[in-house]
């Protein structure tokens, strides 16, 4: 997963991070660019409690219009596992074809075999999705 953190202007302190958050992605549902404003941090949470209460969501008020020359100020990559697509590499297993790693618990490998896997190097897991492109009939017969 690739992540961009965008070039913001900053807010003071760090109470209003709840109202900065949904200021800014009421500009990016509304297709504009979140980068290119500075909030009037002083009125925005009067301004939340109004649109609440209305029951609709306006532009929050803005000190005015930011240039900014770089718009992603950090960009960085993470790598995500399994099927589940979790940050978490607890517990898991590398299929011997595509030599993705896969949960013991998102394949359903019992404690017994996945101790097996870890302590024989002989026996090596194939994901379901190489089982079937290895034109396996069962999934059971690749493991």
């Amino acid at each position: 997963m690739h992540f961009d953190i965008m070039n913001m202007a900053k807010q003071k302190g760090g109470a209003d991070c709840g109202v900065y958050a949904i200021a800014v992605a009421h500009v990016l549902v509304s297709g504009r660019d979140p980068t290119a404003v500075t909030y009037d941090q002083n009125g925005m949470r009067a301004h939340l409690r109004k649109c609440l209460e209305a029951g609709r969501l306006t532009d929050f008020p803005v000190l005015g219009n930011r240039v900014v020359r770089k718009k992603v100020a950090l960009e960085f990559a993470v790598k995500l596992y399994c099927t589940c697509r979790s940050l978490s590499a607890d517990n898991m297993i590398q299929c011997r074809e595509c030599k993705e790693w896969f949960h013991q618990r998102c394949v359903n490998v019992d404690a017994a075999e996945f101790s097996t896997y870890l302590s024989d190097r002989k026996k090596v897991y194939t994901c379901g999705k190489c089982c079937l492109v290895l034109n396996v009939e069962l999934a059971t017969k690749c493991l």
